[in-house]
């Protein structure tokens, strides 16, 4: 039985499909999580093939500007979140007393994410204040994170809590949500900690101003 499309999805699956929809004749829905641009031995074959995709699929209207605007649908990310997580207890497994605030991350740790930027902008926080920072993640740049905190005094502040299944009950448990990743396609840790209700600082990237908004 002969497939009615084919849907792909990140870029190396997508040069595939596109390349077995020329040779069955089948339409191809190209669903895009970042752009091509990001990687640029890839520019040139995607150029190539778009004539054999019939639509794409992209998660926000900024992406959206970088496709041909007659077969391009904007289908946001979501996420299904508990939000009535239990505040207390999700501190206590912190170790956060009554006045601490517990600033948290959910990024891979890999280059391009941030970490650094984040690590010198902690740095500078007030030391009279108590503070701690939660890194969820991991990642090739884990070792290089870790010199850096070492040099910057933020042992006894910044903690690295690894993959973690319990993100949702850490965020309950959580003050402020940081994201300074440099480049995205939409964040589903973002959505999940506004979903949580927390206050957030997110770089200023089109990805995440597509998803806040400065001071709302």
């Amino acid at each position: 039985t002969k497939a009615k499309a084919i849907v792909t999805y990140l870029p190396q699956a997508d040069m595939i499909g596109r390349l077995a929809a020329r040779r069955t004749g089948t339409p191809v829905v190209s669903a895009q999580r970042s752009s091509y641009h990001r990687r640029p031995y890839l520019r040139l074959p995607d150029r190539l093939t778009r004539p054999l995709v019939t639509e794409y699929v992209v998660q926000t209207g900024v992406a959206k500007q970088r496709f041909p605007s007659g077969e391009t649908t904007v289908i946001p990310n979501a996420v299904g979140l508990d939000v009535a997580q239990e505040r207390d207890e999700a501190r206590a497994l912190l170790r956060l007393g009554p006045e601490d605030i517990a600033i948290t991350c959910v990024s891979n740790l890999r280059a391009g994410k941030g970490h650094n930027t984040l690590l010198q902008a902690l740095a500078l926080l007030p030391t009279h204040v108590s503070w701690n920072c939660f890194l969820i993640g991991e990642g090739p740049e884990q070792a290089r994170i870790e010199q850096q905190i070492i040099k910057l005094g933020l042992s006894q502040r910044v903690r690295l809590l690894g993959r973690r299944r319990d993100v949702p009950h850490i965020l309950a448990g959580s003050d402020v949500f940081v994201f300074p990743s440099l480049a995205e396609g939409m964040s589903n840790a973002l959505l999940e900690s506004l979903a949580a209700g927390l206050p957030v600082v997110a770089s200023d990237i089109p990805a995440n101003k597509a998803v806040i908004s400065h001071d709302q």
